[in-house]
């Protein structure tokens, strides 16, 4: 895995203002506070990759937010 750990948002040299992340990747995020690993999917997201098709009975809900929103400095289980 690679360490992501020390990259500051501020830092970004894309033109975009929000974190964009590698689609199938894995690395590590390595802050003071909390460690955790991270998987993003095929589409670019930080959750398990999700079945094409889906039962008429399953809602999907797609939450766009900060880094309190994703989850950052906890598991994907608990995000």
């Amino acid at each position: 895995m690679a360490k992501c750990g020390g990259i500051s948002s501020y830092n970004i040299t894309n033109a975009t203002w929000f974190r964009i992340w590698e689609p199938n990747s894995q690395f590590e995020v390595d802050h003071r506070d909390f460690k955790h690993d991270y998987a993003i999917n095929s589409f670019g997201f930080r959750d398990y990759e999700p079945p094409i098709t889906k039962p008429d009975s399953v809602t999907r809900i797609i939450v766009l937010g900060d880094s309190f929103a994703e989850g950052m400095g906890t598991s994907v289980e608990s995000s």
